[in-house]
């Protein structure tokens, strides 16, 4: 499955030192000490999101690009749940792509997902 999880660049980020749009470049699209990382999601988003998946990450309503989830982790005592993937795997979307979805984490359909590949493909993003 794939999954959009969407996020407005000058929200206060999840652990409040900055930017929504800040903390995700630094801490969860970058390679550094870490390359596995997670993005945390609601406890109750998208119950059956699993290894494997495809997220797409939009900010602002432009499509960041994609990761292939690793693993999904349940943290009871935060209420969320951790979407870990490794940076060095992110497919980037280089070109300008616009998606409007209206909750903060849903699924894609398949038609939205093969225009999302097209576009990468067609932009030179992807294979």
């Amino acid at each position: 499955m794939h999954y959009a999880i969407c996020m407005v660049g000058q929200d206060k980020d999840p652990i409040n030192s900055g930017t929504t749009a800040s903390w995700f470049f630094y801490y969860k699209w970058r390679p550094g000490e870490d390359d596995e990382v997670f993005f945390p999601i609601p406890e109750d988003a998208v119950p059956a999101i699993q290894a494997n998946d495809v997220v797409w990450f939009v900010l602002d309503g432009k499509v960041v690009g994609n990761a292939t989830l690793l693993r999904v982790e349940l943290d009871e005592m935060n209420d969320r749940k951790e979407l870990w993937y490794n940076c060095l795997s992110c497919v980037p979307m280089r070109a300008s792509c616009a998606l409007a979805v209206p909750v903060d984490v849903a699924p894609l359909d398949e038609d939205t997902v093969t225009m999302l590949q097209l576009f990468m493909k067609e932009a030179g993003d992807a294979d």
